[in-house]
């Protein structure tokens, strides 16, 4: 709040006020004077944050009060968002079993963190979706072809995921598990990025016989804090300060069981 002491901040292009000794509407600003006007005494004085509009050229008493309350309890509202203590976020049922079993599954070694998949279904049936898989592969090749850079782009990236450790090939002599997924992936291009202007998306809502890898999997709850209220809280201290976490959900890792389910197929664009 901006004390009288500094006036020149006060200071507005219009001021309207009905007669003399009532209300003064700043329009677009505040509204300063005593709130009853037929107070004898005279010593209590107010300044109430307001969005005046041009109806106080009517009836502007009436407005005024209405539209003064409003604008009051609107300003407080704002004020004292971001001061309780608001970490608390109630979970649903299906939220808080997703929590409980990424919480417990939670490992860090070698510098890495890995958890489980929270399923729906301790063992999920799996359809076979190698060929929905491969016929999504030789569409993202059509559309790669059309753009030399894109092409380039999207095949260093993902030679990049397995140089970082993100994608690892599967040996040849593998024994095949009882339940795979393929992921179908494509690029999106934003040409107006800085930095990456190639991103891979991998698509864990294609549907294969009707369902989805995502059907299958807990959603788990919300866990950022509201964006307004971190906001706020960005004007408690002199310094706020932000971070990115470089490819953050890369560096997560699957537990070894649950790998089989995060397969995608790619031949580097080679048609043998």
């Amino acid at each position: 709040m901006i004390g009288i002491d500094n006036a020149e901040l006060h200071y507005s292009l219009v001021d309207l006020q009905v007669k003399s000794g009532g209300p003064i509407a700043r329009l677009g600003w505040s509204c300063i004077g005593v709130p009853d006007e037929n107070d004898a005494s005279r010593k209590r004085s107010c300044v109430i944050p307001a969005l005046f509009t041009k109806n106080l050229y009517g009836t502007m008493e009436e407005n005024l009060v209405a539209t003064s309350i409003i604008a009051l309890k609107r300003f407080w509202e704002i004020e004292k968002s971001g001061t309780e203590h608001t970490d608390r976020l109630v979970h649903t049922e299906d939220e808080q079993i997703a929590l409980n079993k990424v919480k417990d599954s939670l490992r860090y070694e070698k510098g890495r963190y890995s958890i489980v998949i929270p399923w729906k279904d301790e063992k999920p049936k799996l359809p076979d979706t190698k060929p929905m898989t491969l016929s999504c592969l030789r569409n993202t090749k059509r559309n790669l072809k059309k753009d030399d850079r894109v092409t380039e782009d999207y095949k260093a990236t993902i030679q990049a995921y397995i140089e970082k450790g993100y994608l690892q090939k599967v040996p040849l002599d593998e024994q095949l598990p009882n339940n795979v997924w393929y992921l179908p992936h494509f690029p999106v291009v934003r040409m107006d990025k800085t930095t990456t202007k190639v991103q891979i998306v991998f698509d864990c809502a294609a549907k294969c016989n009707g369902i989805s890898l995502n059907d299958m999997i807990f959603a788990g709850p919300r866990l950022q804090q509201d964006l307004f209220n971190m906001l706020v809280r960005l004007h408690r201290n002199p310094v706020g300060i932000a971070c990115n976490i470089k490819e953050m959900y890369l560096q997560i890792e699957i537990e070894e069981s649950n790998r089989s389910h995060f397969r995608l197929l790619w031949r580097d664009l080679d048609p043998s």
